[in-house]
């Protein structure tokens, strides 16, 4: 259970699951009690100041039994609503931020010091191919093999989008890569593209994301991408071409930022993380 007040007129905010948002919506409605009482439930720290700390606890209406199985969060706040408000434009309860670029562009870097920075508001949806690759995951050239791998990191990629979107409503998700970038990893054997083969479109993903951030790689200016990223083995060449591929692909984004190589890493950093403050600004997520 969450409680807080707010001066002197108070009302109920409620997020509970699908199944039992019209149960809830009755009880509510007609002022079915909470067992135990909504005031016997505060935290002693309530009567000294505004918010009591947050506390869950599960349900239990009065009358209600649909109801009591159910775990209900419970806010006091202005209006009454049955869901958490939705963030995005999309309609999702969280704002999505992809942070993407062709490899040694300092995006991992990037998220990692605005989360520090902004804090638990902003949560990080790691990069996949790295997570698989550093656990173990084959990485091969062979085109089957090859086309067989950017399957698993897709499918891994949308189910960790979700899973964290899930987890955090009401957050920032700053995706480390997303769903398009296999596209430049598509081997061009396949008999299929790639779009074609995960069975979706490049508008569609377009749509998963609230923006875009694009670090362009630093071996564009012929700088080193060496060390860091244990699962990088491209070349500086192979960067380029890559870097030029997903900027293709990402740049139809209607909310598309580009963060231009530097011989200064701090510099371009700062310019990323001052991109990544007014899309958060501008958005009033914060």
């Amino acid at each position: 259970m969450r409680v807080a007040t707010r001066a002197e007129k108070v009302h109920v905010r409620v997020g509970v699951d699908e199944a039992r948002r019209d149960d809830l919506a009755d009880a509510v409605h007609h002022r079915i009690g909470v067992s135990g009482g909504i005031a016997n439930r505060f935290d002693s720290a309530a009567s000294d100041e505004d918010v009591a700390r947050p506390r869950w606890c599960p349900s239990s209406i009065d009358e209600q039994p649909a109801a009591q199985k159910s775990r209900i969060a419970v806010a006091f706040h202005d209006p009454l609503e049955l869901t958490s408000p939705p963030m995005s434009p999309q309609g999702r309860t969280h704002f999505r931020i992809v942070l993407t670029g062709g490899p040694g562009g300092g995006k991992t870097t990037a998220a990692d010091l605005f989360r520090r920075e902004i804090g638990e508001k902003v949560v990080i949806v790691p990069e996949t191919a790295t997570m698989l690759f550093t656990g173990g995951f084959p990485r091969v050239g062979e085109p089957k093999a090859r086309a067989a791998t950017q399957r698993a990191i897709f499918h891994a990629q949308v189910a960790l989008e979700d899973i964290q979107g899930a987890l955090y409503p009401g957050r920032v998700l700053l995706c480390d890569r997303g769903t398009i970038d296999g596209a430049a990893f598509w081997p061009d054997e396949a008999p299929e593209g790639f779009f074609e083969t995960m069975a979706t479109t490049l508008d569609r993903e377009l749509r998963r994301y609230d923006a875009v951030i694009f670090f362009e790689s630093a071996a564009v200016g012929d700088i080193s991408i060496e060390g860091g990223n244990p699962a990088r083995t491209e070349s500086n060449e192979q960067a380029r071409l890559l870097d030029m591929t997903l900027r293709d692909v990402w740049s139809k984004h209607p909310n598309f930022h580009f963060i231009p190589h530097s011989t200064s890493f701090f510099a371009k950093l700062q310019e990323g993380l001052r991109q990544l403050q007014a899309i958060v600004d501008d958005n009033g997520l914060l």
